[in-house]
């Protein structure tokens, strides 16, 4: 950990914006241990002219007319710099001499104008980061002359405001960086080819803004709104959303209400999504309002355009979303694939729908995970835990080796692998977790551990000599899902809503370990992966579902299939191995049969 060092962070955003902002969290995390000087860069000199009305240039107005240097301190270690002039417009320069001549005299009027505020500050051998801004802090490395240079990309700016220079400053910059860093695995990879010292470090929320099981008050604007809600909060711009994408699948589900927070663009503001009943826009909200507003969203959506400034963007929001404990329903590109398994990634109008109606139920505390790596009071997402009711238990259990081995003993017959009768009679009815209107026959065989979880959804049913084994990780089984007679689930297994599993289907998460051919397999043990079956699943009887696999949504499995390897959403498969038989079109609407290979 960096502790005791002056920083200079240069940004896009400003730091009066009112969403969040991921570089004001990297300020406000770093000034724990460092002092940091935040820096507003100024506003063009025809957005001065042509937004008058616009909070950044009435501050500068007001800085100006009162001729202040624009520093303010936020806390005992974190200060803002507003810059009291305006910058030349150069983005419409022909790229080349003319364009650089410009911008650097822009980045050395700023530039001066900060290293006033580092002196009267005394900071000294700063480190400079440069969060996305790539024409105004362009140069600022040979004119502030920092200990260290970062260079933080956390957006693609070669597209659309940015396509006509950053093209060729973007790489220039990079290389000249001492570090570059970036959000996403896929931002970093276009720009190592410049700078071999470029690492992804993932992105950042806020746990105590963003608190799972926390009471926030129904904002106003909402009480009038009919459940369930559909809520998406953040920039409501045409660069980032797919409108089309949300009127159609609004369209589809005219029992749920869709709501938009925070400010749109002239695009949006447009738009026939205005023209349906079930979508409500309440406009821009302060930071400090925002979880309020998630909080109360049965199912929080992403329904993100595919496109250069997209494709290898990482969505905050997401990580804000997951940490309230929301079912999350995003478009599919490469960066969400870290989220697969704990996020309902899809593509066209028909499969949004689809999960929107799935999810709207399931928000229950427990049954979502959050990727976090725990710093401060900032996580980052660079590997995957799983909240739990038994977090504590856990620990406990995996802290003391012969607790746990005592406690196994006591509850679990050493031969038969069974929980004794009295934890049959007395401790397994307090940990299964049940959902309102649920059913679990007398005679369905349940070997349970308490240190592991198992939820039953709202009227899902579990029948008579079924077996349920989470000794080995948590079987959480959804809504309105149907458990079968004879059907084996050991866990770690997710089942979706409205899932039938047939008689005899086995579906397990973990697989035995033999590759010591000196050792008894029986006595190798095994290694758990988590087998997920989506919603609206139906499994034939005799089928056989391994570990590791996911089944998506709306798929058939035929009687007596031995699934191996993933199945895509919306097909039917079997055979042994089983194999992809129909896939459904959405253009044509219509079951197409695959051809056998």
């Amino acid at each position: 950990m960096i502790t005791g060092r002056d920083f200079i962070i240069t940004s896009l955003q400003s730091w009066d914006i009112a969403i969040g902002s991921n570089a004001k969290d990297i300020a406000k995390e770093i000034s724990r241990h460092n002092r940091v000087l935040y820096v507003n860069t100024p506003v063009y000199m025809l957005n001065y002219l042509m937004h008058s009305q616009s909070p950044d240039v009435q501050r500068t107005k007001t800085l100006i007319k009162n001729k202040k240097n624009g520093l303010r301190q936020i806390t005992a270690n974190l200060w803002t710099l507003d810059c009291p002039f305006c910058a030349f417009p150069v983005n419409s320069f022909p790229d080349g001499f003319l364009f650089d001549a410009v911008n650097r005299l822009n980045n050395k009027r700023i530039c001066k104008h900060i290293l006033s505020a580092a002196q009267e500050l005394q900071f000294t051998n700063h480190i400079l980061l440069i969060d996305n801004d790539i024409y105004r802090s362009f140069y600022a490395k040979e004119f502030l002359k920092p200990r260290i240079s970062i260079y933080y990309r956390r957006d693609n700016m070669t597209s659309a405001f940015w396509k006509k220079h950053a093209p060729r400053l973007e790489p220039l910059l990079c290389s000249k960086s001492d570090l570059v860093a970036t959000n996403s695995p896929q931002l970093a990879e276009a720009v190592k080819s410049y700078n071999s010292n470029c690492h992804d470090i993932g992105q950042g929320v806020d746990l105590e803004s963003f608190r799972d099981g926390a009471s926030y008050l129904l904002p106003e604007d909402m009480k009038k709104i009919k459940r369930p809600i559909i809520g998406y909060m953040g920039w409501i711009t045409s660069r980032r959303l797919d409108a089309d994408l949300m009127y159609e699948a609004a369209k589809r589900l005219l029992e749920c209400s869709m709501v938009l927070v925070g400010g749109e663009d002239d695009y949006f503001k447009s738009h026939k999504l205005h023209s349906l009943g079930n979508v409500f826009f309440l406009g821009e909200k302060q930071q400090a309002e925002i979880a309020a507003y998630m909080a109360h969203f049965d199912v929080c959506i992403n329904p993100q355009s595919v496109n250069d400034i997209t494709i290898g963007n990482y969505p905050r929001k997401v990580d804000e979303y997951l940490a309230l404990g929301k079912p999350v329903v995003a478009t599919k590109t490469k960066t969400m694939e870290i989220f697969n398994g704990y996020v309902y990634n899809c593509t066209g109008a028909n499969p949004y729908a689809q999960h929107w109606r799935n999810t709207q139920l399931k928000n229950e505390k427990g049954a979502w995970s959050l990727p976090i790596r725990i710093h401060g009071k900032t996580v980052y997402p660079n590997y995957i835990i799983t909240l739990t009711n038994y977090k504590f238990l856990n620990y406990m259990l995996e802290s003391h080796p012969r607790l746990k081995k005592f406690l196994h003993y006591l509850l679990i017959h050493p031969y038969t692998a069974r929980p004794r009768w009295w934890a049959r009679t007395f401790v397994i009815p307090l940990v299964i977790k049940r959902g309102k209107g649920s059913i679990i026959r007398r005679k369905a065989r349940l070997d349970i551990i308490p240190s592991k979880k198992i939820t039953v959804g709202v009227k899902s049913i579990i029948e008579d000599y079924a077996i349920i084994n989470n000794g080995m990780g948590d079987v959480i089984i959804g809504d309105y899902t149907h458990v079968t007679s004879r059907v084996k689930l050991v866990g770690p297994v997710t089942l979706g809503n409205y899932v039938t599993l047939g008689s005899n289907v086995q579906v397990t998460g973990l697989t035995h370990n033999y590759l010591d051919v000196t050792c008894p397999i029986a006595k190798q043990g095994v290694t758990p992966n988590r087998t997920i079956i989506e919603d609206d699943v139906w499994i034939g009887g005799n089928s056989c579902i391994n570990q590791g696999i996911t089944i998506g949504t709306h798929c058939i499995v035929a009687a007596g299939s031995v699934v191996t390897k993933s199945v895509p959403p919306y097909s039917v498969v079997g055979g042994n191995p089983a194999r992809i038989l129909k896939l459904y079109d959405f253009e044509k609407q219509e079951w197409i049969k695959t051809s056998k290979k």
